[in-house]
């Protein structure tokens, strides 16, 4: 889930409603949801851990020999988080393969190729 600050519009019926909400509160309000999304996200994270999923490697990771960026069914690039996979064998972005998820955070998992 993403959260924005309210921005005035004009055009909109909202642009001339008094009183405007100050920006620090505005800030607060999202900095306090967000919190408590990233608990809720990594309760989803961690009820994956000990399941297999079948994931799509999209790249090496910067200075590792042994771990890979993928992305699993449930994942969109650029909106969820990545799996990063650690396998003794080398992987090809576009190849596929079945991980083992091994550790969540609160948007990333982690996982041994299989």
């Amino acid at each position: 889930m993403g959260v924005f600050t309210y921005s005035r519009e004009k055009g909109t019926e909202a642009y001339n409603l008094k009183p405007q909400i100050p920006l620090k509160v505005k800030q607060a309000r999202q900095k306090e949801l967000m919190e408590i999304q990233k608990e809720i996200s990594r309760g989803f994270s961690e009820k994956m851990i000990g399941k297999t999923l079948k994931c799509l490697i999209e790249g090496r990771e910067k200075d590792s020999r042994d771990t890979y960026a993928a992305r699993s069914e449930f994942d969109a690039p650029d909106v969820d988080g990545v799996v990063y996979i650690k396998s003794s064998r080398r992987l090809r972005p576009g190849e596929f393969v079945d991980a083992r998820i091994t550790g969540a955070t609160e948007y990333d998992l982690q996982g041994e190729c299989l």
